[in-house]
């Protein structure tokens, strides 16, 4: 018997399935919650995608298109999260970024990546103390 899993548009969660599946980290989604271990790189590759009930290190809040048409330097993309994430945070969270008891953090377009086509920033919650989270941030307003 074969089993084939797609990747249904929307978080796992809004699908009711309670499983582990893995994925490019750049098609991550809104709502997604995974975990990554190789925190000693730069650059992320796949992560292990979990229903936000079971434990995790991340959860997605917003994907953001970069619209200039050339690889951001450094002071753009740096504005670039900034417009992408800080908003976005309150309106995801329920609570603004400097009131919340969680942070943010992003993944950004390499020069390699931005060449195949990646022009998205993805903007992440975690905790501050990198402790595992259960449950879903969205209308936490911690």
């Amino acid at each position: 018997m074969t089993v084939l899993l797609l990747r249904l548009a929307g978080p796992l969660q809004a699908w009711g399935v309670k499983s582990r599946f893995t994925v490019h980290s750049t098609e991550l989604q809104v709502g997604d919650c995974f975990s990554y271990s190789n925190s000693s790189s730069t650059q992320v590759g796949d992560v292990e995608v979990v229903d936000c009930s079971a434990p995790h290190l991340y959860e997605v809040y917003n994907n953001y298109q970069i619209t200039q048409s050339t690889f951001p330097d450094t002071s753009t993309m740096e504005s670039e999260q900034r417009t992408a994430c800080y908003d976005t945070f309150e309106t995801y969270v329920g609570t603004s970024y400097d009131r919340s008891q969680y942070d943010a953090t992003t993944l950004t377009p390499t020069e390699a990546s931005w060449a195949q086509g990646d022009h998205t920033i993805t903007c992440i919650l975690k905790t501050k103390d990198g402790s595992e989270i259960t449950g879903s941030l969205k209308g936490a307003a911690k």
